[in-house]
């Protein structure tokens, strides 16, 4: 294993995962820096995973969600009244 996946590796396994999760754009192109697809395959599922609670939870505090992407969510300025 090269240095740098080794590296990238201890990280992976000692910091948070919302941090990991802030990595997505380093790795989301084809010419992603770990020089992994495993480990890009799995951070944007892992980041997947993260937006998708982020869009429940934001519902359901009832904001109406305008638009959300890769790792971010825009909502309405107020909530929706239900």
């Amino acid at each position: 294993m090269n240095e740098r996946l080794l590296y990238f590796s201890r990280l992976w396994i000692s910091y948070p995962l919302d941090i990991l999760v802030s990595l997505f754009d380093t790795t989301g192109s084809f010419w992603n820096r770990f020089d992994s697809v495993a480990v890009f395959e799995e951070i944007n599922r892992l980041s997947r995973e993260v937006l998708i609670k982020t869009k429940d939870i934001a519902q359901e505090f009832g904001f109406q969600l305008i638009y959300a992407d890769t790792d971010y969510i825009s909502k309405e300025a107020r909530r929706v009244k239900t």
